[in-house]
């Protein structure tokens, strides 16, 4: 009697289970061994099309609006990425600017303060750095859906990367964009 509740819980994921398999018609295998079952033969990743088994099911058509909503949530999301970015890099000039014209003024002042002022801006500038890291770190990161790349800085104004060519490129590009505006 203590097993009912769990009985019926391993019933239930059988028969949730095979209602899956047998809505899906198309059956193939991962390289992992993992079995999965999928409408028609253009949802099963190409290197895996040659192995999969069954026939395809009717697929449902497109909505009649035609939205392709994922779409726009994923455009909607890389706008926001890039009004924020544009409002952090827009932040990052003003200090910077604001940096330089206290060297200036602290130039004027005397040597001893505008040294103080000169390591004050290349903090400005580091931290501008590190923001614009952070910024096309997570950038790259929503672009290829891979956690992998990672950013390190041994050395005030020099970024270390650790991730694939494609995510270097990306990172690069992303930097160039950042600092060449």
């Amino acid at each position: 009697m203590r097993f009912a509740p769990a009985a019926s819980l391993v019933a239930l994921l059988l028969v949730g289970t095979l209602h899956h398999e047998a809505a899906a018609q198309v059956r193939y295998v991962d390289r992992d061994g993992h079995v999965y079952f999928v409408d028609s033969l253009d949802q099963v990743p190409a290197p895996y099309r040659p192995g999969a088994t069954g026939t395809p099911t009717k697929l449902v058509p497109p909505t009649p609006s035609g939205i392709n909503w994922e779409q726009r949530w994923r455009e909607a999301e890389a706008r926001r990425e890039r009004e924020r970015a544009d409002q952090e890099r827009a932040g990052a000039i003003q200090d910077l600017d604001a940096a330089r014209r206290q060297a200036d003024q602290d130039q004027a002042r005397g040597a001893q303060a505008a040294g103080q002022a000169a390591l004050d801006g290349q903090r400005r500038a580091d931290q501008a750095v590190k923001t614009a890291t952070d910024l096309c770190i997570s950038r790259v990161r929503y672009q290829t859906l891979s956690p992998k790349l990672d950013a390190f800085s041994p050395a005030p104004g020099y970024v270390e990367l650790r991730g694939t060519r494609n995510e270097r490129y990306l990172f690069d590009k992303c930097m160039a964009e950042e600092f060449g505006r």
